[in-house]
């Protein structure tokens, strides 16, 4: 067998490999982009289900609170008593109790009062980190129109450059000719490099 057989096989392996892997990433740019408005439609979906989930948690606390103070206008005196000084100021104390308890003047700022409702945190939306190339590709512009292009390269050169008989052509056999010349030049600088040391 002649060294030319062996490369046949090689060759035409090689450019099968290079076809089907440029048909595939020009299948996926195809993908991303046609699917690019449903992603970004889902990721939106995805903010309102945390949004939601917040507004629902904040009115279950709120709802908490409220039970708790109904509850505590019902059955607790010391509570309602503490309410009243609030509200009507601190001249209101029950006699009895007067002596049992030491009273401070403080500012408004500074006053507690258990019927105001205190927000609890609530979890933040994040957006996964493709979010901004959905966006891109979902909206017309530079960005989606080089995108489509680029696709449309790929497919072209996978569909028409990249199998045997283009290369058995003349433009094909020009192609490798030259890329065999650059392969050959870096090679040879390669071997008088490591014969120079």
């Amino acid at each position: 067998m002649s060294s030319a057989d062996h490369s046949q096989p090689l060759s035409s392996t090689s450019i099968s490999l290079a076809f089907w892997l440029t048909l595939i990433l020009a299948s996926a740019m195809y993908a991303a982009l046609a699917l690019a408005n449903l992603f970004q439609d889902k990721l939106a979906l995805q903010a309102r289900v945390v949004e939601n989930a917040n507004q629902a948690e904040l009115l279950h606390s709120e709802i908490d609170h409220l039970s708790r103070l109904i509850t505590a206008y019902r059955s607790d005196p010391d509570f309602i008593q503490r309410v009243v000084e609030n509200d009507f100021g601190q001249n209101m104390i029950v006699p009895d109790t007067q002596t049992q308890r030491v009273i401070f003047d403080l500012e408004p700022t500074l006053m507690f009062d258990a019927r105001e409702f205190r927000q609890a945190r609530t979890q933040a939306s994040v957006a996964p980190w493709y979010a901004s190339w959905i966006d891109r590709l979902a909206t017309p512009g530079e960005f989606r129109s080089r995108w489509q292009w680029t696709m449309l390269a790929l497919f072209g050169l996978s569909f028409i450059c990249l199998n045997e008989d283009f290369f058995q052509g003349r433009l094909g056999r020009t192609l490798a000719w030259t890329i065999h010349l650059f392969g050959q030049r870096y090679r040879t600088s390669q071997r008088s490099s490591s014969q120079d040391s």
